[in-house]
């Protein structure tokens, strides 16, 4: 996710951060130092209160299973798009046959 959020701030989007169970000064260690080694300013994009994120987001990106993705999708509104990352499907196996769409 660390890298995804770092990818679409250079892309001049604006990213909202919201996980109750991630705050800045939870963060210790080398997982602290990742995250502000590519994000310097992340404790600027953090949210305590999804509502409000959600009420400026046009695309949500769902990467965590602290919120259902059902609950999630019964919160936004219709002109709003939900990626979500958190029920991905298992990795191909080797000998699987792989598809590119788009």
């Amino acid at each position: 996710m660390v890298h995804l959020v770092k990818k679409l701030i250079a892309e001049g989007c604006e990213v909202q951060i919201w996980d109750e169970n991630v705050s800045l000064g939870q963060l210790i260690g080398s997982n602290r130092d990742f995250i502000e080694a590519q994000i310097p300013h992340i404790g600027t994009l953090l949210r305590n209160n999804l509502r409000n994120v959600l009420g400026h987001a046009d695309v949500v990106v769902l990467g965590t299973g602290v919120i259902s993705r059902e609950k999630l999708l019964n919160s936004l509104e219709a002109d709003q798009y939900l990626i979500d990352l958190s029920n991905l499907a298992p990795a191909l196996k080797e000998s699987a046959a792989l598809s590119v769409i788009g």
